[in-house]
């Protein structure tokens, strides 16, 4: 979240910084034009007023960030394989293959629980020697095995023991499962918004760059360039505070990126992603 906070902020210093010189001048306008009784006071305390809090962020971010100021280019739009994705995270989420593996341990458990495995075997030898009177002596040689079979039912205690516990192991497996899926869910919403942010803001720059870009030429058709230099200042702060909120949602969207990418330990996200230019 770090990283990509300090690289959004040297996109952001960057038009920032754009935006306080085309403030600095739209200020000297009204300044000029309130000395000569054109306009009220108005605008020119509203300007001073954002410049005063564009000049806070750009100082704010100068003292936290490694990066030097860049202009941004082209957004793009970052979208999740939500399938692929959701899929290989009951695979391969810790806590589901940590409950998994637990459960195949009960299994065994309860597989070398039985009647056989409390059965006590026990081999023995035995030898016998018989001294008689007017008789011969006689010896027996015996080897055999004695069997042990427990007559109360700890067995079929144990056994029903480790069922329960898997049953629980299980529950709690399907918890953790629902959980994620949820907050999945929730960060896929929010990257759709994002992306749609992004995109109509992106749209609405190309828009006011082409609206600008025609009312230039009209006017120099029409009267001879004469076009107003007070509404060509406004009109690209207009353009600047786009990008900045394009920037925002940008960042918004990649730190939702980063949220996804905890999820998964052994791949990195953009294996899951879908990533092309906004034309």
């Amino acid at each position: 979240h770090k990283i990509i906070r300090r690289i959004n902020d040297s996109h952001l210093l960057g038009v920032l910084r754009e935006h306080s010189k085309n403030l600095e001048l739209l200020t000297q306008t009204q300044k000029y034009l309130l000395d000569n009784e054109h306009i009220s006071s108005d605008e020119l305390l509203k300007l001073v007023s954002e410049k005063a809090e564009l000049d806070r962020r750009i100082v704010s971010i100068l003292s936290d960030s490694v990066y030097e100021a860049r202009l941004p280019s082209k957004p793009y739009d970052i979208t999740v394989d939500t399938a692929k994705l959701m899929a290989h995270t009951r695979m391969w989420y810790m806590d589901i293959v940590k409950l998994e593996l637990q459960k195949q341990m009960i299994d065994t458990q309860q597989e070398l629980t039985n009647y056989v495995s409390t059965m006590q075997i026990m081999p023995f030898t035995r030898f016998s020697y018989y001294n008689r009177n007017n008789a011969r002596n006689t010896h027996n040689f015996d080897v055999g095995v004695s069997f042990r079979l427990p007559l109360n039912n700890e067995t079929k205690k144990k056994r029903d023991a480790f069922k329960a516990e898997k049953k629980r192991v299980s529950l709690q497996q399907s918890q953790i499962q629902r959980r994620i899926e949820i907050q999945m869910k929730l960060l896929f919403e929010q990257l759709t918004s994002y992306n749609e942010n992004i995109k109509g803001e992106y749209q609405r720059m190309i828009n006011l760059k082409n609206y600008i870009s025609q009312r230039v030429n009209s006017y120099k058709n029409a009267l001879g360039d004469n076009y107003s230099r007070l509404q060509r200042l406004q009109e690209y702060n207009a353009y600047l505070t786009s990008w900045e909120r394009l920037l925002d949602f940008q960042m918004q969207r990649d730190n939702r990126l980063v949220d996804l990418q905890s999820y998964i330990i052994d791949r990195p996200l953009r294996d899951f992603l879908i990533i092309k230019q906004i034309q």
